[in-house]
């Protein structure tokens, strides 16, 4: 947002600022360059600050999105068909869009079928399910579409890697030196509702991955986005 005198300001800083600029500020002046790379953004004091920002306040929480579990609705379908038909055309392949059966635990021998919930910081309800890291959605979408890659000796390979990394790892493992020049260096901190716990028996080669997020005032994402043109139009590149 411009003002009088050129200046942009804005509440948050997206891009690191120099370390002997860093210091507890909600404000920030944004000093335009000729490419994204050149911007500035320079910590401000709030008597710097225009006086119609400092009345505004975030508000995106009323903008978000809940993410539903992975389920094909009936409405999904007919789109899907015409997707399908499409793609299986352009690509000389038979596609199976829309299928999630990666996602269930019936004939998985690499899933908990127990769900969890964390709670976040923002009031945020992340579902989630225990994988076995070579279980998981990804890897078996993967399967799917490269057998020739993602065999059972590749994919017993990473399980054995994540194993190790898990048992000799540990939770004290330092992996960047912590600078000694600098005091009460305190960067970031992790959302306590991030780190979660897992189950007996599941401490080693298993992975947290999210089903659903209930994000507070959201509306849930109940049916694919299939990202129509603002003008009725319809997309043809996939």
């Amino acid at each position: 947002m411009a003002n009088p005198t050129g200046s942009i300001f804005v509440i948050f800083s997206p891009t690191p600022t120099p370390g002997e600029q860093r210091f507890s500020n909600p404000y920030y002046r944004v000093e335009a360059g000729s490419s994204l790379e050149d911007y500035e953004f320079i910590p401000v004091l709030e008597s710097e600050v225009p006086e119609n920002l400092k009345k505004m306040e975030p508000y995106d929480q009323q903008y978000t999105t809940s993410i539903m579990p992975h389920v094909t609705t009936d409405r999904d379908k007919s789109r899907l068909d015409e997707i399908k038909s499409n793609t299986d055309k352009l690509f000389a392949i038979d596609s199976n869009l829309g299928d999630y059966s990666c996602w269930e635990c019936d004939s998985n021998p690499g899933c908990d079928p127990i769900i969890y919930e964390t709670v976040l910081d923002d009031g945020s309800k992340v579902k989630y399910r225990w994988y076995k890291f070579r279980h998981q959605p990804t890897f078996q979408e993967l399967t799917v579409d490269y057998p020739e890659i993602y065999t059972e000796d590749y994919l017993n390979d990473i399980q054995a890697k994540i194993e190790e990394m898990h048992k000799g790892w540990g939770t004290n493992q330092d992996f960047l030196d912590t600078p000694s020049s600098v005091d009460n260096l305190h960067l970031v901190e992790l959302d306590n509702g991030l780190i979660v716990d897992a189950p007996p028996g599941k401490e080693f080669g298993w992975v947290p991955i999210v089903l659903e997020i209930e994000m507070p005032y959201g509306k849930w994402q109940s049916s694919l986005d299939f990202l129509d043109p603002p003008d009725g139009g319809s997309l043809r590149d996939y």
